[in-house]
């Protein structure tokens, strides 16, 4: 019994031969244009093979399918910023978080994009929303850092230490080091 071709496309990515399963996901996509998961797969070996038209077409992919999901969106944010297309990248991911708001993966990627990009004031925004955590409280501290809010800083940075000892407290030499990281930054604030 011969194989399907997407049976072939599996078995060329595990292979690691991914121009032959681009070949095979393109015959399966033509005979089966509405399959949504070879359509992500097909986007996902794109970007794996790289290089602008491949990311093109994965973008493509991405776009055709039915119902795209909040992997999809962070999916297409890597692609628009592997094009050097910063507010394309920003505005997918904002979109997987709209779609999974309580996800902190999705939203600390936002933050490194938008601060990447240049939006201090959004990134800065955006992490003074998040529950104050020791690690969102630095995170908001260092954007107030970089926009010359020292006060903003320091007051981001205190936080962030009263949660780090409520929650994370003394132990490893890792925590301890974690620790002193927040305590010079607020240090070098004249906190």
């Amino acid at each position: 019994m011969p194989y399907s071709p997407l049976q072939l496309a599996e078995a060329f990515i595990r292979a690691g031969e991914l121009v032959d399963a681009l070949d095979a996901l393109d015959a399966h996509l033509t005979a089966q244009p509405a399959d949504d998961e070879a359509r992500r797969l097909r986007a996902s070996v794109q970007q794996r093979i790289g290089g602008a038209d491949h990311l093109r077409a994965a973008l493509a992919d991405l776009a055709a399918l039915t119902l795209p999901s909040a992997d999809d969106h962070a999916q297409e944010s890597v692609l628009h910023y592997e094009l050097d297309d910063w507010a394309a990248a920003c505005h997918a991911l904002e979109t997987a978080c709209a779609l999974r708001p309580h996800d902190e993966r999705l939203t600390e990627r936002l933050v490194w994009l938008l601060e990447k990009g240049g939006d201090l004031a959004a990134a800065r925004a955006l992490a003074e929303a998040q529950p104050v955590t020791w690690r969102w409280a630095q995170t908001a501290g260092d954007l107030a850092r970089a926009q010359g809010d020292d006060g903003g800083a320091a007051a981001h940075y205190r936080a962030a230490l009263a949660d780090f000892d409520l929650r994370a407290g003394a132990g490893s030499a890792f925590m301890t080091h974690l620790r002193a990281q927040i305590t010079e930054k607020l240090a070098a604030m004249g906190g």
